[in-house]
């Protein structure tokens, strides 16, 4: 979602496919397609610190990055801020599960730093599901593999802290350990002090 904050980078086209080419949204695809989209794509750079777009927008785009990192937040109901949910890294992408399933995106989109990113319109994007369904069911794939990625470190991360919370607290460490008084494991956290001796 364009704003005025994003500026528009300009390429020729080999380089522009080469990087087409690379992601893995589209390394399957015929050099043919490959050419299309990389004609249709907007490049353009976002500032560290700079919203791509927040959740609950529609999904106007895919968007790629070239370089550079962006975050992935959700809204923190407890303490009232935003909880970071992971990075999209050069060579990932984003929104097009929002543009497959019709709904809201479901994340704030952050640059972490400064990035350069491509833009993929809707229109685009829905042409090469309705005319090309053997490249709708690669992408649909991929998307899948990621979800399974993320529901895997989901799951490692929280056999981590069930044992960090299972195990001792460490003494003059600088942690502290605030559980539930019936120590259940949903309201076990860890919280660093400040202040050891406190």
């Amino acid at each position: 979602m364009p704003n005025d904050s994003q500026t528009s980078i300009t390429g020729d086209i080999p380089s522009l496919l080469s990087v087409v080419s690379s992601l893995p949204l589209f390394s399957e695809l015929s050099s043919e397609l490959q050419g299309c989209i990389a004609e249709e794509i907007e490049w353009f750079a976002l500032p560290g610190g700079t919203t791509l777009f927040e959740a609950g927008d529609d999904a106007d785009a895919v968007y790629f990055v070239i370089t550079g990192c962006l975050g992935a937040f959700a809204a923190d109901q407890n303490q009232g801020g935003r909880r970071l949910l992971g990075h999209i890294v050069a060579g990932e992408t984003v929104g097009e599960m929002a543009l497959i399933s019709g709904h809201p995106l479901n994340a704030t989109i952050i640059a972490l730093r400064d990035s350069e990113l491509g833009r993929w319109p809707k229109q685009g994007f829905d042409a090469l599901m309705q005319n090309h369904p053997r490249e709708l069911l690669h992408i649909t794939r991929l998307i899948v593999q990621r979800l399974e990625n993320s529901q895997r470190l989901q799951r490692r991360s929280a056999h981590r802290l069930e044992d960090l919370c299972r195990g001792p607290a460490k003494s003059g460490s600088g942690w502290r350990r605030l559980c539930h008084p019936t120590g259940q494991l949903p309201a076990t956290l860890w919280a660093h002090r400040s202040d050891p001796a406190s």
